[in-house]
């Protein structure tokens, strides 16, 4: 947490925020290790290579699946990197119990 700090909360209106993370989209992405400081950076238990679009989908609840890139696999997490019409090319990072990854075909 130390590597990171605790940021600072900032209130904002909807369409301020949707800017701020196209803004930090255009400015270009920190890597997922840089962020959350994790030493395993790529932990491949599912065959599934860093860079294939991929699903990512909760195993027992609102399991409508989330589609993109995948970035990250590390010990803890997986994290997906996709295009929002609003909020422009976004990470989202999912624990990896209770989600469940699979290639596109």
């Amino acid at each position: 947490m130390t590597a990171i700090g605790h940021g600072h909360m900032v209130k904002a209106k909807s369409d301020a925020a949707l800017a701020a993370s196209r803004a930090a989209a255009q400015a270009g992405a920190r890597t997922d290790v840089a962020i959350f400081g994790e030493q395993d950076v790529f932990q491949d238990d599912h065959g599934i290579p860093l860079g294939t679009m991929v699903t990512i989908a909760a195993d027992s609840f609102g399991t409508e699946p989330s589609i993109g890139i995948l970035r990250a696999a590390t010990r803890t997490r997986y994290t997906l990197e996709r295009e929002d019409e609003r909020a422009g090319r976004v990470r989202v990072h999912f624990p990896r119990i209770g989600y469940v990854l699979k290639a596109t075909i």
